[in-house]
């Protein structure tokens, strides 16, 4: 994980945030918002010292940042002791919902002070990098989410009805909604449901539900038939991998959607078994499949050319 750029902008636009709640009562106007002559009188915790370094160790979408945090009357080493292990801080916890969309509930996963300085009043101020806790929602990649929302819970509490929602994994709205929209298979239960809404209806509890899916169950379809392109004159090991290149070329070809599945079939044929078809670009080189055949264009681009073939498969579901 890098550290984000952004972090240090996020500091900078955050250094007048109020004072921390953890530490003796103060004025926090007064604490919030120096007067200028105060902070231009402002000096780093010792001359000369070097800028702290800090890394975050989580993704960039999972990282928040907090400045203008006063302990009052304590150096910028027991600040910063503290200011790294409260993770439950409400400023941490404001700043990962306000940033990052997470719970304001769920404390920070990690701190990290990327600053801090003693100021006239004798108050260490530090700034945080923050790790914060994924939004509530799915847990799942994008590609194996699906939704369905309008579920009837006739005469059940909104309470209730979430409870029972995102505990029924097996159910056949799910199943079906997964099926439809991420290709799962119907009978498999899903992995995860969290409601995301839920409204009272003429007495009718009626919730939204996210889902997290279990992937498309497929299958390999190899082609009958093979292509066949000239190798310039080599060693045999040389023309193998020229082959290889080739046929790694021609899949790139379906993956990028230059050619199509449509393409793919004209080229191929369809290899899919009946009641299945090929997943868009799935497209891969079926290893081993580079073959010489000497007696198949010989010469085809001069003396010591000849053709080899190669198949391209697909996945099926």
């Amino acid at each position: 994980m890098k550290p984000s750029t952004q972090l240090s902008l996020a500091i900078a636009s955050l250094l007048a945030t109020s004072a921390c709640d953890e530490h003796a009562p103060v004025d926090a106007e007064l604490e919030a918002v120096e007067s200028l002559a105060e902070k231009e009188a402002i000096e780093p915790l010792t001359n000369g010292q070097e800028p702290l370094l800090f890394t975050l160790t989580c993704d960039l979408d999972e990282q928040a940042a907090v400045g203008g945090l006063h302990y009052p009357n304590t150096t910028c080493a027991a600040a910063i002791a503290s200011a790294e292990t409260t993770l439950s801080s409400w400023h941490y916890r404001n700043a990962c919902n306000q940033q990052v969309g997470s719970d304001i509930s769920s404390p920070a996963t990690d701190a990290t002070v990327t600053n801090c300085y003693v100021n006239r009043s004798g108050s260490a101020v530090v700034s945080v990098g923050l790790c914060c806790e994924p939004p509530p929602g799915p847990s799942c990649d994008a590609d194996e989410q699906a939704s369905v929302g309008g579920l009837y819970y006739p005469g059940w509490t909104c309470a209730d009805a979430i409870a029972n929602a995102e505990a029924s994994l097996n159910s056949w709205h799910y199943r079906n909604a997964c099926n439809q929209q991420v290709g799962s298979d119907i009978g498999s239960p899903v992995d995860e449901a969290f409601v995301t809404s839920c409204t009272i209806d003429g007495g009718n509890a009626v919730v939204s539900v996210d889902l997290c899916c279990e992937p498309p169950t497929t299958v390999s379809g190899i082609p009958d038939g093979t292509r066949k392109m000239c190798m310039q004159a080599g060693t045999a090991a040389q023309m193998l991998a020229e082959c290889e290149a080739g046929a790694q070329t021609n899949v790139d070809f379906y993956t990028s959607g230059f050619w199509t599945t449509q393409d793919y079939i004209t080229h191929w044929g369809d290899p899919c078994p009946v009641g299945t078809s090929i997943v868009p670009n799935s497209q891969f080189y079926v290893a081993g499949s580079c073959n010489p055949l000497p007696n198949v264009g010989a010469g085809c681009s001069g003396p010591g050319s000849f053709n080899y073939e190669f198949q391209a498969g697909v996945l099926c579901q």
